[in-house]
Parts: C-alpha cells; structure tokens; sequence
C-alpha cells in the first residue's frame, strides 16, 4: 500500500542563496526511500552505519494513525543520488523497518517520530567498488546549538494549496533553529524547532529529511524532519532530536554511535 504522500512539512526556501541544488556525491549519506513495486520516492533517510538507514517514523503510517502500512521488504534505497527518480545511484534493498516503539500519531500529537531500514548489503561496499574510496563514512551525529542555522535537504514542494510535488533533482536549503516556543513548536528534548529565512515564500517539505550542522568541516546530523505548525512559509518546523534518541538508536543497531 503507498504511503499517502507523507506527511512532514518541513520549511524551506524558495530563491536566493539560502537555497541550491546539491551536487553529484556531496551528500553521500542522504538517500532517496522508495516503494520497491514501482520505484515511486516517497520519503528520504540518512546513512548512520553499514547497513542502516535512519528516517522517520511517519513515513511508513497512514495520516494521522501510528497504523505501519509497509514493510522493510518493500523499499529500496537509493544512495549516491540527487535524483528522486530512475536508476541513478546506488540500488540497496530493505530488510527490516522498525519504527520506535513509542511511537504516536493522532491528530492532535506525534511523539517518538523515528524510525531505523536495515538494508540488505553494506553501504561501504557500493561506495568503495562504485566511487573508488575505501574511507567514506557515514553522517555522524552532532548537537544542534538553538538559534543557529542549520543544512536540510528534500526533494519535494509544497504548494500553497498544500499539494506536494516531488522534484527530480535533489534541493539544499538552509534554515534557523528556534530558541523558545513558536507559533506552537516547542523545543524539548525530543524536538528541534526551526523556521525558515526571511525571504522564503514556499516549502518544500520530505519526511525523514535530515537536519545537519555545517559549521565545522564535516556535516553532523542533528535532526530528522517531523511535521510543520499551522501551514507553511513561515510557520515552524519539527525535527526529531537524534541525539535524545541515541540509546534507542543504539540498542536496536548495536553500532555504539555518539554525538561527536
């Protein structure tokens, strides 16, 4: 059954600098999560380790219901690639998909929005055959300063009717992170807030996008995208808080991750 085209509304730019298309291979960690019965792209996740993927838990629901609609075998992941479609990139098959297991959906609330794909064959293995690098890694995990901006990355719009549209090409943009409560997002453990820059005028929106901090050389993954408060352009984001949810990360994938 297809995810009815999902349902995190994360804000992001419309024109000016704040916003670019990636470039081939710069962000090897983010991957496109598709239906394996037509290669449909419906959500995006990051690589945290050889054979996981981390997104959200949304993705894999029905609105507003913590009802799971798929299957770990029923998705492929493309790494390597800025495109949301076609055969570009890096072809990996899903195992297992493990949504938390306090993970809520209704109407009024969303808590413990995150979920972990197990991929059949190592990430390292395509990245080192198909590129020619044997050190590449995965996105490591970082602590996101509130108030500051951050990277995240989609490959869908949202239009002013709240229509989402998927782009083929793969789109960078930046935002700011929230230092109090606004418009109804507030920060806590489990949640980063963010709104976006002042000369946005649409959103673009994908759930599981990753919320990354690009202030020192490598990028730390710091958020997973959530759901957005009363409609779009400027209202505020939610990103999952990775860093809260770490011993649960750890548990099920045994990789003894940290925040670096």
């Amino acid at each position: 059954m297809v995810p009815l085209l999902l349902t995190l509304l994360v804000p992001l730019v419309a024109s000016g600098p704040v916003t670019k298309l990636a470039n081939p291979g710069e962000f090897p960690y983010v991957v496109s999560i598709r239906l394996s019965s037509n290669n449909l792209h419906f959500c995006v996740g990051s690589v945290i380790g050889a054979h996981w993927v981390l997104s959200s838990a949304i993705c894999f629901t029905l609105p507003n219901s913590s009802k799971q609609i798929v299957n770990g075998t029923d998705l492929i992941i493309y790494s390597n690639t800025i495109m949301s479609g076609g055969t570009i990139g890096n072809l990996n098959y899903g195992k297992n998909l493990i949504l938390h297991p306090g993970f809520v959906r209704t109407p009024q609330i969303i808590r413990n929005d995150i979920a972990l794909i197990q991929v059949k064959s190592s990430f390292y293995w395509w990245w080192q055959n198909k590129l020619g690098v044997s050190t590449t890694s995965p996105i490591s995990i970082g602590r996101q300063i509130l108030g500051s901006d951050g990277l995240s990355l989609a490959w869908s719009t949202l239009t002013p009717d709240l229509k989402k549209l998927v782009s083929a090409k793969l789109t960078v943009f930046r935002l700011s992170t929230t230092a109090s409560t606004t418009n109804g997002c507030t920060n806590s453990d489990e949640f980063i807030c963010t709104i976006n820059k002042p000369n946005d005028k649409t959103c673009h929106y994908e759930a599981g996008a990753p919320l990354i901090t690009d202030r020192e050389k490598y990028h730390k993954l710091v958020g997973v995208a959530s759901h957005l408060f009363n409609g779009c352009q400027s209202s505020p984001g939610s990103f999952t808080r990775v860093e809260y949810f770490l011993p649960w990360i750890n548990d099920v994938t045994k990789l003894g991750l940290r925040v670096e």
